[in-house]
């Protein structure tokens, strides 16, 4: 039998290489903060005061929950760009199996 080393990360997934299991939990950790932090948002009609120019930014609840599921992706995106650029820079302390 060959022995194969993967990395798990903290939801319990396995990863052939520590560079998937990094990246993995940072857009993890990235979704759950961006998902806490627009949720308060929308619970509190933040979103739903706001204005772009002369524009509002959501009408409703359901355009907010939309702007939410699209800033989460777009965000996630672009800071996982940024994390992959300076990733050497970062430890995720994962555990090799």
């Amino acid at each position: 039998m060959k022995r194969i080393e993967c990395y798990e990360t903290e939801d319990g997934r396995l990863f052939t290489t520590y560079e998937e299991a990094l990246i993995h939990e940072k857009e993890e950790e990235i979704k759950n903060n961006l998902g806490a932090l627009l949720n308060t948002c929308i619970s509190v009609n933040s979103l739903m005061k706001s204005y772009v120019g002369d524009n509002k930014l959501c009408a409703n609840y359901e355009e907010a929950r939309t702007l939410k599921i699209f800033l989460i992706k777009y965000m996630t995106e672009i800071m996982l760009e940024e994390f992959t650029a300076f990733k050497s820079l970062f430890d995720g302390g994962l555990s090799c199996k």
